[in-house]
């Protein structure tokens, strides 16, 4: 009897057993997994049986482009494996520069049944290279630009051989149009630029046919002078109503021997007049403001320079290497002598001044009438000035105005002076009495 109830319970464990393996096989362990996009979306949630490598059960993830990038789906973080435990997956994107992105707030679209290509946005348009400017693949289809109101400049070689465009109205914002940004557009003649412009690079509108299309002689754009066509004169005066000189606008001219500036000039444009061997005299009037980089490099020959005291110089000495220059009038220009600060090469620097060039010369300088206020640092090193007058208008002499100006022998002071600076006059040693 015994026995018979030992085979009974036996029996009943093996089939417990056998069924629980079977339900084992039948029933095998599932994990959930999460499907997020970038911004935990959720996209999906599926089940996978452990050990089994989840598989994304939609299309492909996409996300849209923003202002500055379009997306593309470049995978899952983490990337998916064998399913061990619930899993959240997140879709990951790769970003490139959208392509109808030509500034950091400018956008282009071209039409190509009217062949127009529309600028959006504000700001500055990015600089290019002659290849590398979006619209490159269609630009000789271009005929007609539509800027935004807010742009501000137009880039380097932008529109560079756009060989069908006619037309461009550049909007009164904008006030730097970049090097070769017009270069070999031959059909376009007829440009509109505002007086808010500042800078003109070089050759931005360089054989154009508005160029090509002027005769020899000077070529002034609206207030801009571009520069002039085949030989320049030896003495050359900027027609009035011209606010700015382009770079690069006479470079090389080395026919010309003296310049004079109208009274309406108020910025030189870098190296607008380099490597003019043979200029000798430049007469520039009270309303200049500035002079760019490098303006009168290499004018080697360049003796006498009248020039305000209130212009303002770049960082990039625009007298450098005019080494023969001996004779400086100074201008009353707003009254104000410009400030300047010590160190080579900084903006406004004492280096960038053009008696500092020469300043181991015998120097002669003039301050005009109606100047009150010599500036820091104006003629600092100037070891070549043996006498000046201050006149009677000036109130102040800043700081190192005239530090170690060691062969100034003589100097008279105006009875107004009421400041005088640290070290404004710190080893002059030929002086004896001020």
């Amino acid at each position: 009897m015994k026995k018979r109830i030992w085979f009974f319970l036996l029996c009943a464990v093996l089939a417990l057993l056998i069924v629980g393996a079977a339900a084992a096989e039948t029933d095998p362990v599932e994990y959930t997994i999460t499907w997020l996009d970038y911004d935990e979306t959720v996209l999906a949630v599926t089940e996978v049986a452990e050990g089994e490598v989840p598989v994304y059960p939609g299309e492909t993830p996409t996300r849209e482009m923003d202002a500055d990038y379009v997306y593309t789906f470049y995978g899952w973080d983490p990337e998916p494996v064998a399913a061990t435990a619930d899993t959240t997956y997140t879709a990951i994107y790769s970003a490139a520069i959208r392509p109808d992105k030509c500034g950091d707030n400018l956008y282009w679209s071209f039409d190509s049944n009217s062949h127009v290509l529309t600028i959006t946005g504000n700001g500055d348009m990015e600089d290019y290279s002659p290849t590398t400017f979006p619209w490159y693949s269609i630009r000789k289809q271009i005929k007609e630009i539509v800027f935004p109101d807010d742009l501000t400049s137009i880039g380097n070689c932008a529109f560079w051989y756009c060989t069908d465009l006619q037309s461009v109205i550049i909007p009164n914002n904008v006030i730097r149009i970049g090097a070769n940004a017009f270069n070999y557009c031959s059909a376009l003649h007829d440009i509109s630029i505002s007086d808010g412009i500042t800078s003109v690079e070089k050759d931005a509108f360089a054989n154009t046919g508005f160029w090509n299309g002027q005769e020899n002689g000077p070529v002034y754009l609206d207030s801009v002078l571009l520069g002039y066509k085949e030989m320049c004169p030896q003495v050359f005066s900027i027609k009035e109503g011209t606010k700015i000189v382009a770079d690069y606008a006479f470079s090389q001219c080395n026919i010309l021997t003296k310049l004079v500036c109208s009274e309406s000039l108020v910025r030189i444009g870098a190296n607008s007049f380099s490597c003019c061997s043979n200029l000798s005299s430049v007469i520039m009037d009270n309303q200049l403001d500035y002079i760019g980089d490098y303006a009168f490099y290499e004018c080697s020959n360049l003796k006498f320079i009248s020039i305000p005291c209130s212009v303002s110089f770049s960082g990039k000495t625009p007298f450098l290497n005019c080494k023969a220059i001996d004779e400086v009038y100074i201008t009353r220009g707003s009254g104000i002598m410009t400030s300047f600060v010590g160190g080579i090469s900084t903006v406004n620097s004492h280096s960038v001044t053009p008696w500092y060039v020469s300043r181991n010369n015998e120097l002669s300088i003039v301050i005009e009438e109606g100047i009150t206020t010599i500036g820091d640092y104006a003629f600092y090193f100037c070891t070549g000035l043996t006498k000046i007058t201050i006149p009677d208008s000036v109130t102040t002499i800043s700081e190192k105005a005239f530090y170690f100006c060691t062969g100034l022998t003589e100097i008279t002071i105006g009875n107004r002076v009421t400041s005088i600076g640290d070290f404004a006059f710190w080893n002059c040693t030929g002086l004896t009495d001020v």
